[in-house]
């Protein structure tokens, strides 16, 4: 994958590991994925998605049509894991300058590209154009 000749630390990850490697990640990782783990995490989830939602609510009653989407989602989705994952707790939604998330912009840039990536997008494109020949 791109991501793997960009950034050689992403090829040790479970995404890309192989035979033992991804038997061992896998082993030390799985005790992080419980029930248990993902409802408390929930809480976190919302209480960014009501920020999110408030944020949209704000630029609706100020009369703004356009948003850029694209950046608003950045900052959305590094609150979630940065706060998820990590337990950082920031408002990167109302601080886009920050500078934790400035410089995770400038290590993960290009890091979702390459075929797989176009296949994905280009599956969820078909979804959300052709609705109903999508069945799940």
């Amino acid at each position: 994958m791109a991501s793997d000749q960009q950034h050689p630390l992403l090829s040790k990850g479970v995404l890309h590991a192989r035979d033992q490697q991804w038997k061992r990640i896998r082993s030390v990782i799985s005790y992080a994925f419980t029930a248990t783990k993902f409802r408390q995490v929930f809480s976190h989830l919302d209480e960014v998605c009501d920020r999110f939602l408030d944020i949209l609510s704000e630029k609706d009653a100020k009369g703004t049509k356009e948003v850029d989407a694209y950046a608003l989602f950045n900052l959305l989705t590094m609150e979630y894991i940065c706060g998820g994952s990590f337990g950082i707790a920031n408002n990167f939604q109302q601080e886009p300058e920050h500078p934790f998330f400035r410089a995770a912009i400038k290590v993960l840039p290009g890091t979702m590209t390459g075929t797989f990536h176009m296949i994905a997008r280009r599956k969820t494109l078909y979804i959300f154009r052709c609705p109903q020949a999508y069945s799940p």
